[in-house]
Formats: C-alpha cells, structure tokens, sequence
C-alpha cells in the first residue's frame, strides 16, 4: 500500500516554517529545466547537450490570512530595498513519512503577489527561484517503515 497526505509535509523559507496553505492541489509546485537539448543533422545524427542549470523554480499558494505572508512580505521588502539589504532564500520541504525532500539554495522572491479582495478568503501565490534545486525520492517500499515497525511493537505484534 501507498500513502501520501500534504499533512506530512513541512515547508521552511529560511528556516521558518511556512503555514496556512491554500485549499486544493498545487499548493507547493516544483520545477526544474531540462536536463538537456539536442538537435538532429542532416544525417539522422544527433547531438545532446547537456544543461548546467540547476535551477529550480517555486510557487507556494497560501490563504491570503496564513501568517507566513507577513514573513515572506518582509523578505520581499528586503529584496526591495537594494543589495545591501538582500538576503539569499534557502527553501527547505520534507515529507516526515515518505521522507521524499525538496531543497533550493540561493533564492530570491521573483514579484511581491497579487492580491485580490472578496467576499472569500482566497489565496496569496508567491514565486520564487532558485540557482540549485534537488528533489529527492523515497523508495516507497520502505517509506514510513520504521514507524509501522514501532507502532506493531507498541501494539504488541
């Protein structure tokens, strides 16, 4: 059997933790560039290119009353305010069950959000991107089976 709930997950924007997402899927998207291009000659031959982007780009959607709005609004005010104020993004995710991780180094918030009023909540979408981005998978075969171990040890199994 396999399992996944957005509950396990745990998002840092600098080693605060991020809270308050929006309803719905998407509400943590990744994406990373092409490994690489190729081209085809005349011939039939073909030609790969390996990419050096590592980068990795971020969008987090929050409910516009999650509190991390104020603390990524702050970051962006940073970014705002000139170099001598800029400070790198570090993103850091983890799924406490599956222990699939995502991280990114050296980001910055690409906009401050668009924000529109209403008679719901809504949402906040915050974009940002990094230079080096990794996602790391969990063999879900092992997933969380130190957890079931412990709890069939508890339960007397």
């Amino acid at each position: 059997m396999r399992v996944f709930s957005f509950k396990n997950w745990v998002h840092y924007v600098n080693g605060i933790q991020v809270a308050g997402f929006a309803k719905g899927d998407g509400v943590a998207e990744f994406e990373f560039p092409e490994l690489a291009t190729h081209e085809m000659g005349a011939d039939g031959q073909m030609v790969v290119s390996q990419s050096a982007d590592k980068s990795m780009k971020l969008v987090l959607k929050l409910q516009k009353a999650s509190k991390s709005n104020a603390y990524l609004m702050g970051l962006a005010s940073l970014e705002r305010n000139g170099p001598t104020t800029f400070v790198p993004i570090v993103y850091s995710a983890k799924d406490s069950y599956r222990t699939d991780t995502v991280v990114g180094a050296n980001g910055y918030i690409t906009k401050i959000p668009k924000v529109s009023l209403g008679s719901t909540d809504g949402e906040v979408e915050w974009e940002f991107q990094f230079e080096r981005g990794d996602m790391y998978w969990a063999d879900p075969a092992f997933a969380g089976l130190a957890t079931a171990v412990a709890e069939a040890v508890r339960l007397g199994l």
